[in-house]
């Protein structure tokens, strides 16, 4: 039976919520087709969106909730910020104690209309029975925002948590109609399944329902999608079970291709050295197995015509990168892909939340790696609240870099650090954006912002805000 140990970080505790659709704000219309993801009105720059699945929406205790932050030419822009949750008006469903709504979500233009959607999953949603099969929500983009909302059928009666271990948009058939992958619990609370929804999906018309392709036994499953063999049809890598090829009749039922466990904590992938082949970065924060380091490492694995081969392992052992391997830095913990610097290699940031700065026990770090024409190298540049430019201090057991997410918010072609502190202020977490520049980030101009900053309805303290930032 397969296992894995994942040290926790801290959980979201209870907020109010109020407040109408979801709407971002104006800018430059978007060209033809598909709109970036995230980028939900179509105004060319994607929006950032936070969730908070414990906190209180509509008087119920742990119902959750999204907060999303428009983004624009000039960076976020918090005064213009929206929430949502099953307690706004077109969003099917109704806040309900224990709904988790926004415990995972991910986005894509799935209808094509110029204009990005929003798909939340809401694992704790109770079905007529009382069991918590899940939820699954597609919020529809337009030119005020996301606006209505159409939801997945349920799954099998033995299925529970529906989307509570990924989600994830992508054409698994090559049909050229984006298919929704998500890992769920199985039947007997230690069986995870491996679901996909067929598309194409339209506003208005019903989805159709899940079927399953694979079931193991995984405390937490985690995973990531890409092209890892350039065929044009999108495959699945697995944490500890492998990599299930993309095909015209959809995901392959078994590993096509084998992996070495390595308990990841965290999955990302990106075109690290450009090559025309997505890679792979496992996030191995408590690896039992793997290269002898104390304080977590990232596995690399390269894409190529026969799919994922070579391998690499960055930690902070490593030759170039910063700080110093230390027992329970959890490196690795968190990581995601982009290009930052705008030279055409896919980028690695990588949290360490437990990481100590000086005699600061747990302050946290994030580390970014760069990729180059041989992949992700040692070369990177780490960043804390005691880095010159960097709001706060260090403090103990803040655990920023709890999450980390790269992407473009102000459309300059290369793309934004986001991380969190989750433990902020005793537990309430906050948000810190430093702008992607053709050197690398910078901490010019950066912001962060909270739960206080952006007058989320009370009571905000222990709302962990940050906890998760998307993928």
């Amino acid at each position: 039976m397969h296992q894995r140990i994942r040290v926790a970080l801290a959980t979201a505790a209870a907020a109010a919520l109020t407040g109408g659709l979801l709407t971002a704000g104006a800018g430059p219309a978007s060209a033809a087709g598909a709109a970036e993801a995230y980028d939900f009105n179509g105004d060319g720059y994607r929006d950032l969106v936070v969730g908070v699945p414990g906190g209180t929406a509509n008087g119920f205790k742990a119902a959750g909730f999204l907060t999303v932050i428009p983004g624009s030419k000039t960076g976020l822009k918090p005064t213009e910020r929206s929430i949502v949750s099953q307690s706004t008006g077109s969003v099917p469903g109704a806040s309900e104690t224990g709904d988790h709504f926004g415990a995972r979500w991910s986005s894509t233009d799935l209808n094509r209309d110029g204009r990005a959607d929003l798909i939340v999953s809401a694992p704790g949603e109770a079905g007529s029975n009382g069991v918590r099969h899940g939820r699954i929500t597609i919020l529809w983009g337009s030119a005020s925002g996301l606006t209505t909302g159409t939801p997945l059928p349920p799954l099998a009666a033995d299925i529970r948590g529906l989307g509570n271990g990924g989600l994830f948009p992508a054409d698994v058939n090559g049909d050229g109609a984006t298919d929704l992958v998500t890992m769920n619990v199985g039947g007997d609370g230690d069986q995870q399944t491996v679901t996909v929804t067929s598309g194409p999906f339209k506003p208005g018309t019903p989805a159709p329902v899940a079927h399953e392709v694979f079931r193991d036994y995984l405390l937490e499953p985690h995973g990531t999608v890409g092209d890892f063999d350039g065929d044009g049809i999108t495959d699945l890598a697995l944490d500890e079970i492998g990599y299930q090829r993309g095909t015209p009749s959809g995901l392959t039922p078994e590993p096509s291709w084998p992996v070495t466990d390595v308990n990841a904590s965290a999955y990302a992938s990106g075109d690290f050295d450009h090559d025309g082949y997505d890679d792979i970065a496992f996030g191995a924060a408590d690896a039992t197995t793997g290269p002898a380091v104390k304080g977590g490492f990232v596995r690399v694995v390269y894409g190529g015509p026969t799919g994922p081969s070579r391998t690499a392992y960055f930690s902070q052992a490593s030759a170039g990168v910063p700080g110093t391997d230390e027992n329970g830095d959890l490196f690795g913990y968190s990581v995601s892909a982009a290009d930052v610097n705008g030279d055409g290699y896919a980028d690695l940031a990588v949290g360490a939340p437990y990481e100590d700065i000086d005699s600061v026990a747990n302050a946290g770090s994030v580390t970014l790696l760069y990729g180059s024409a041989n992949g992700i190298t040692g070369k990177g540049a780490a960043f804390h609240q005691g880095t010159a430019g960097v709001s706060g201090s260090n403090e103990t057991n803040d655990q920023f870099g709890g999450a980390v997410w790269l992407r473009d918010i102000n459309g300059d072609g290369r793309a934004d650090l986001f991380t969190s502190a989750t433990n902020e202020d005793n537990g309430n977490g906050r948000v810190w954006n430093l702008r992607g520049t053709a050197s690398g980030l910078t901490t010019s101009g950066s912001i962060t912002v909270d739960a206080t900053s952006l007058k989320l309805p009370p009571p905000v303290s222990g709302l962990s805000f940050g906890s998760g930032l998307g993928r």
